[in-house]
C-alpha cells in the first residue's frame, strides 16, 4: 500500500478526482480512503493488546490529535433537549480509527454528551476493522455494517441509531435528540 507524506491531503485529492458518476465509484472511493488510514489503526482487533482503551487513549493517539481541534460547540438547545431524554440511555459506539466518518462523528459525540453532562460510564465502544467485526459479536448482534454507528438503547431495547455521518441541514446533536426524545 502507498502512503502518502500526509495521508488527510490525500484523502481530499481522491475525492476530488473521484468520477463518482460511475457505478461502483462510491464504493472504490470509500475503499481507497479506507486504505489510506488502516496501517494506522490500533482498533483493528479488540483480542490483542493493540487496542486504544478509552476516551483519553482516543485523544493521546497520534492521528486523531488534530481532530479534537478546535472543540467541536454542540448546539445548546439541542443538547438540553438530550439531556432531558438522557434516563436509563446506554450507548453503543461502532467505530474505526481509520474511517474518516469516524474520525469525524466521534469528538462531536464526546463533545455533545460533555455539555449535556452525561457520562461516559453509559458508553460501550467497540473499535473494528474493515471487516466491521469484533471479537464479543456486538456487530453482528446489532447487524452493523458501517462505521460509525451509534446504537442507542434505553432499558437495553434499540430507540434509535445514527449512521455515518450527519444529514445535510441539521447537526450531529440535533440527531440525537431526536431519537432520545423518542421522533
Amino acid at each position: 500500500m502507498r502512503q502518502p507524506s500526509d495521508p488527510m491531503l490525500e484523502e481530499f485529492r481522491l475525492i476530488a478526482e473521484a468520477d463518482l458518476d460511475r457505478p461502483g465509484a462510491l464504493d472504490q472511493l470509500a475503499d481507497a480512503i479506507c486504505d489510506l488510514f488502516t496501517d494506522d489503526c490500533l482498533l483493528e482487533d479488540t483480542s490483542t493488546t493493540d487496542v486504544v482503551r478509552g476516551r483519553a487513549a482516543l485523544h493521546e493517539y497520534a492521528s486523531w490529535k488534530p481532530l479534537w481541534e478546535p472543540p467541536y460547540a454542540p448546539d445548546p438547545a439541542a443538547v438540553a433537549a438530550i439531556k432531558a431524554h438522557a434516563a436509563k440511555v446506554t450507548v453503543l459506539v461502532v467505530m474505526a480509527t481509520w474511517c474518516p466518518d469516524s474520525k469525524r462523528e466521534i469528538p462531536r459525540y464526546f463533545a455533545t454528551m460533555d455539555a449535556a453532562g452525561i457520562s461516559d460510564a453509559v458508553l460501550t465502544m467497540v473499535g473494528v476493522d474493515r471487516s466491521k467485526k469484533d471479537t464479543e459479536g456486538l456487530t453482528e448482534q446489532y447487524a452493523i455494517t458501517r462505521v460509525p454507528t451509534f446504537v442507542f438503547l434505553r432499558d437495553g431495547k434499540e430507540i434509535g441509531r445514527f449512521v455515518e455521518k450527519t444529514p445535510a441541514g441539521t447537526t450531529f446533536e440535533a440527531e440525537i435528540a431526536k431519537i432520545l426524545g423518542g421522533q
